[in-house]
């Protein structure tokens, strides 16, 4: 984490290298050091926004939230924060925490909302599930058939469903 003066500092470099965003760049305990749209390139709330209660207290603060489903609660929670961030006039992020394609696909969806999306741990990952989302030249591809399941028959004789 920085401090305001290291934030401040950043400011040109950031500036001169393009920066979009700044994704948390305070510890948490210090999200009240900044104001929203005070800093040129907006600031997003991470490790500060992690559900919908949060919102209250970081709308004054930072320009934008990122959401990951992992931690607002799943794919359901995240529209609803997706939703009200929008309402308080906020930009929005989707990111995730280290895991599947099975758990990026409700993240891409949330995706198509958002201003910025940050799906990109799976291919980081030494072994995805088969089959696995696909990110080629920084582009997130659609999720392939059968990644929740091909509709073959369980061993209880019930169907599944793709």
């Amino acid at each position: 984490a920085w401090t305001v003066a290291t934030l401040r500092a950043m400011e040109r470099p950031l500036l001169e290298c393009g920066v979009e965003l700044v994704e948390q760049p305070l510890a948490p305990e210090h999200d009240r050091s900044v104001q929203r749209g005070a800093y040129p390139i907006p600031l997003a709330a991470d490790e500060s926004c992690q559900s919908l209660d949060d919102l209250p207290r970081l709308r004054d603060h930072f320009d934008a939230v990122v959401i990951k489903l992992d931690k607002s609660g799943g794919l359901t929670a995240a529209l609803a924060l997706h939703a009200a961030a929008r309402q308080e006039g906020l930009k929005t992020m989707v990111s995730c925490m280290i895991g599947s394609s099975l758990g990026l696909a409700p993240a891409a969806l949330l995706g198509a909302r958002c201003d910025w999306v940050d799906l990109d741990l799976p291919v980081f990952l030494a072994e995805d599930r088969d089959p696995a989302m696909t990110l080629v030249q920084g582009r997130l591809g659609p999720a392939p058939a059968g990644l929740w399941g091909s509709g073959q028959t369980l061993r209880d004789g019930a169907a599944s469903r793709p």
